[in-house]
């Protein structure tokens, strides 16, 4: 069953999914979803390929989240519909620690697992594991 994902990009509320169709745009172009997560957490890859790798996971998520929220008659909190957020004005509403820890909630919704929750605060040493933000807001599994 395919699980909602919450999280916060730029004070707004969005939800990703890991559906078949979020999991075939992956795999068209990176071989397989595996492989674009492979690319993310390996060493050997450059910067530049991380980040696009990241960001159109992330990206096309985000896209098939709105897609079965509108299926399934989910809206936000105030009664809007959920929409997507075009490639590039998500690259420019996220920094890279935030794109990082949307790509573990990535990987939650790939698994089916909970989404792991980090707090970001602006010295990272004060960031704590289980706390409920993501990104730059909340990140919390519905379905």
């Amino acid at each position: 069953m395919d699980k909602l994902y919450h999280v916060e990009i730029g004070g707004k509320d969005y939800v990703l999914c890991a559906t078949v169709n979020a999991n075939l745009r992956i795999a068209e172009k990176y071989e397989s979803v595996q492989k674009c997560f492979g690319l993310i957490v390996g060493t050997d890859e450059t910067t530049e390929g991380l980040l696009l790798a990241s960001l159109s996971l992330l990206h096309w998520y985000l896209e098939e989240g709105c897609r079965r929220a509108a299926f399934d008659n989910v809206r936000r909190a105030d009664g809007t519909e959920y929409e997507p957020i075009p490639l590039e004005a998500l690259g420019t509403l996220i920094t890279g620690q935030e794109l990082g820890l949307y790509v573990n909630v990535c990987a939650a919704a790939w698994i089916g697992g909970d989404a792991h929750e980090v707090d970001i605060e602006d010295d990272p040493k004060n960031a704590q594991s289980g706390g409920q933000k993501a990104g730059n807001g909340s990140s919390r599994k519905q379905g």
